[in-house]
């Protein structure tokens, strides 16, 4: 398993002392799959953009209370640093969510090689039966 380091600048969307803090629970939409799978979409925990501040801890929490075992994070290091949640992966592991950090640079075009590779790893994790969030902004 990946252990993830933090970092000792600001590391996460608790960290931040300006502004409010979003106190809504984390959205996560259901996709069902079949009759027996589904994958949640989330919008990135703990992220500070547009006018938003949630909390990455309070996020992370609901995302382990809804039972969410396994997390696609789509989001490049250099974005989860850019919206506060440069710990949003050692957060996820350290309550025992497997992490599948795929990043994909939106400043450039996904090959098809890597778009299957993802959502083959995608498949893989839904239909052995846990349950599989994924996230990006």
């Amino acid at each position: 398993m990946v252990k993830f380091v933090v970092s000792s600048d600001v590391d996460s969307s608790d960290d931040e002392l300006d502004g409010p803090v979003e106190q809504t629970p984390l959205a996560v939409d259901w996709v069902k799959v079949d009759d027996e799978h589904r994958v949640g979409i989330s919008s990135l925990p703990g992220c500070i953009c547009s006018g938003q501040r949630r909390s990455l801890r309070c996020d992370v929490d609901r995302m382990r209370a809804l039972g969410i075992e396994e997390s696609f994070v789509l989001c490049p290091l250099g974005e989860l640093r850019a919206f506060k949640v440069r710990n949003l992966l050692w957060e996820l592991d350290e309550l025992d969510i497997n992490v599948h950090h795929t990043p994909v640079n939106p400043a450039e075009d996904l090959s098809v090689e890597a778009c299957l590779k993802i959502l083959d790893e995608l498949e893989k994790t839904v239909m052995s039966g846990k349950s599989t969030s994924i996230h990006c902004l």
